[in-house]
């Protein structure tokens, strides 16, 4: 019978702690805009690919380097990345969702901040997009 109760708690626990971690969601600007005028929540709106929102395309992105210390190791991995690719194609608000340590998560961010994208489009106008990327970390041998 504890041990029920202690599930009920923790289950309960953990409820709360999900729903006080949510962030914060304004409904947008107070006043409406003319219709069909854009407006700064639409600009800042971030989109997700699927449907009319096209994906963006990577034009330019430099490879990772290692870091020291998993060179020494011989250490390979793989970093997922999280980022916004704005309108311009630029990587903005870049963080590790799942990283391997050694050093690799920031020569990940290092090498993400680098790439170059075509945006994202939706309805032929670029918009901004939320993506995840995995950077690869694999020792050659020789």
């Amino acid at each position: 019978m504890r041990l029920r109760h202690f599930w009920l708690i923790f289950l309960l626990a953990l409820s709360i702690r999900a729903t006080s971690q949510q962030p914060d969601v304004s409904s947008g600007p107070a006043t409406p805009a003319a219709k069909g005028a854009p407006t700064q929540a639409d600009d800042d709106k971030v989109y997700l690919i699927g449907g009319d929102v096209t994906k963006p395309k990577l034009l330019h992105g430099p490879p990772a380097k290692f870091s020291e210390a998993a060179r020494h190791a011989k250490f390979s991995g793989v970093v997922e990345v999280y980022l916004i690719v704005d309108k311009n194609g630029d990587p903005k608000h870049i963080r590790v969702v799942r990283g391997v340590g050694m050093g690799l998560d920031e020569e990940a961010v290092d090498a993400v901040r680098q790439y170059k994208f075509a945006p994202a489009t939706r309805n032929g106008q670029p918009v901004s997009v939320g993506l995840y990327v995995d950077v690869g970390f694999q020792m050659l041998p020789g």
